[in-house]
């Protein structure tokens, strides 16, 4: 069955897997979540404003919530939304799950030679024992 059918993984699951895309602050901008998933600021801004849906009623773009902010005495208002809630967003936009993820990366690891697979072994070690210091 399709990743796209279920989604099964949990927000910790997601928060873990796409960690690395977003910045660590609490709460973003549109173009810093339009940046980290390579799409253009309106794409963002149009998920802001509200779920889209197809005549069936089946949600096509989910919904990125946060708040808006009066920047500038009613001319600007600024768009921030927290970290999780981009999160949130980004997986339900994702054609995929982590795990889906996790298994292509040992696809690719399986067609890589004896000699790639221990200089990509040592390359994992360290950064195993980056992350744990």
């Amino acid at each position: 069955m399709p990743a796209t059918a279920t989604k099964s993984a949990t927000p910790a699951d997601w928060q873990q897997h796409l960690d690395f895309l977003l910045p660590r602050a609490k709460s973003l901008r549109v173009d810093q979540i339009a940046e980290a998933v390579g799409v253009d600021e309106r794409t963002v801004t149009r998920a802001f404003e509200g779920p889209a849906t197809d005549s069936s009623g089946r949600i096509v773009r989910p919904w990125l919530l946060g708040f808006s902010v009066n920047a500038a005495d009613g001319q600007r208002y600024t768009r921030r939304i927290p970290r999780d809630a981009a999160i949130l967003w980004i997986a339900a936009c994702a054609n995929y799950e982590p795990i889906d993820f996790l298994e292509r990366i040992g696809e690719v690891l399986g067609n890589r030679s004896v000699p790639e697979l221990v200089l990509i072994q040592g390359r994992v070690a360290a950064l195993i024992r980056q992350k744990q210091s």
